[in-house]
C-alpha cells in the first residue's frame, strides 16, 4: 500500500518538477561484450587494407557501468583477446622478406566516461536509445611470442633487438597503458536490459606489442650476447629466400611510430535501478515495450 501510495504521488506531481529526471535518473547495467580485436603495427601497418582480415581475432570482456544521468555514464571494464600480425600477408616486397610474425594474448582493464548524444534513459523506456562517444585510460599486459620449428617462443625475454645488450636499451615492459576513444550506441529492450554496440581504437605508448619496434643487431653478435633463438627470431629473412644478414643499426621497425589496438563487439546489459523510488514505480510498468505512456515534462513554470 505505501509503495503504490508512493507511485500515485509521483505521477501526479512529477510535471510540476523542472526535470523528471529526479526520479528516474540514476542506474547500474552489469554486462558482457564480445567481438573482434585488431592491432595496428609494424606487421599491419592499416586497418584498411586486405591483409587487416587476416589480423582479426577474438575478443570478450565484463563491463560495468553507473549512468549518473541520461547524458553522462562511467564505465570500468575488462577485455580478453588476442592480437597478431604477420609479413606474409603484406603486400610489399620489403615487408615478405623481412618475414616476421606474432600473436599475443591480451587482457586489458579500463575506466571511461560515455556521453550520450540524444541522451540514454530506460526507466520506463523513456529515451530507450542513444549513440555515444567515450574516452578513458586503459592498462593492458601483453605477451608476444613467435612460431618457430611447431612451438611458440616468448619473444620479450630473449630481446630480439638487442635489448639487454651493453649500449642498447632494456628490456620493454609487458605490462603497458593506452587511450581508449571511440564509439557506440544502446537500445534499451526493456527497462532491466539493453544491447548495444561499440567500436573503439586504443593509443598506446609503446612500439612493442608486436616485438618490433628498433633496429636490427648483427645476427653473429646477438647470438652471442643473447643466444642463438635470439639471433634466429630477429632475423627470419633466409626463411624465405636469402639470409641478409643486416649490420647492427639497420632498420627492423618503423621510426618512433607506436602501436595501436581496437576492440569492436556488441554489448548486452542488466540494469538495476539504485533508487527505492524508481523501483516501485517501475513494478506497476514491468517490462513495457515501445512508446512508454510517461514522458519527460517540462516545468509548468
Amino acid at each position: 500500500m505505501r509503495k503504490s501510495f508512493i507511485a500515485l504521488f509521483v505521477a501526479i506531481f512529477a510535471p510540476f518538477f523542472k526535470n523528471y529526471e529526479l526520479f528516474a535518473q540514476k542506474s547500474w547495467e552489469f554486462g558482457l561484450s564480445g567481438g573482434s580485436a585488431v592491432y595496428q603495427g609494424e606487421t599491419n601497418p592499416s586497418y584498411f587494407s586486405l591483409e587487416t582480415f587476416n589480423a582479426f581475432n577474438p575478443e570478450g570482456g565484463l563491463l560495468l557501468r553507473y549512468n549518473m544521468s541520461s547524458e553522462l555514464s562511467l564505465e570500468a571494464n575488462l577485455h580478453y583477446g588476442t592480437l597478431s600480425g604477420n609479413d606474409k600477408d603484406a603486400d610489399t616486397n620489403d615487408r615478405r622478406t623481412r618475414n616476421l610474425s606474432f600473436k599475443t594474448d591480451i587482457i586489458t582493464f579500463g575506466v571511461q566516461a560515455n556521453y550520450n548524444l540524444f541522451g540514454f534513459q530506460p526507466f520506463l523506456l523513456e529515451e530507450p536509445f542513444s549513440p555515444y562517444i567515450f574516452v578513458g585510460v586503459e592498462g593492458f599486459h601483453f605477451n608476444p611470442k613467435a612460431e618457430y620449428n611447431g612451438q611458440w617462443h616468448e619473444l620479450q625475454p630473449l630481446g630480439t633487438e638487442g635489448q639487454g645488450m651493453s649500449g642498447r636499451a632494456n628490456k620493454y615492459s609487458l605490462n603497458q597503458l593506452a587511450i581508449p576513444f571511440g564509439f557506440g550506441f544502446r537500445y534499451a529492450v526493456t527497462d532491466r536490459w539493453a544491447i548495444g554496440f561499440e567500436a573503439g581504437l586504443r593509443k598506446t605508448f609503446t612500439d612493442y606489442i608486436d616485438d618490433v619496434g628498433g633496429t636490427y643487431v648483427k645476427s653473429s653478435d646477438l647470438a652471442a650476447k643473447n643466444g642463438q633463438l635470439a639471433a634466429t627470431l630477429a632475423n627470419r629473412t633466409g626463411e624465405v629466400g636469402t639470409f641478409i644478414d643486416y649490420r647492427t643499426g639497420s632498420q627492423r621497425g618503423g621510426r618512433n611510430d607506436d602501436d595501436w589496438y581496437a576492440f569492436t563487439g556488441l554489448t548486452i546489459s542488466h540494469i538495476i535501478y539504485d533508487d527505492r523510488l524508481m523501483t516501485g514505480m517501475r513494478r506497476s510498468h514491468t517490462n513495457r515495450k515501445g512508446c512508454p505512456a510517461w514522458k519527460r515534462k517540462k516545468s509548468l513554470f
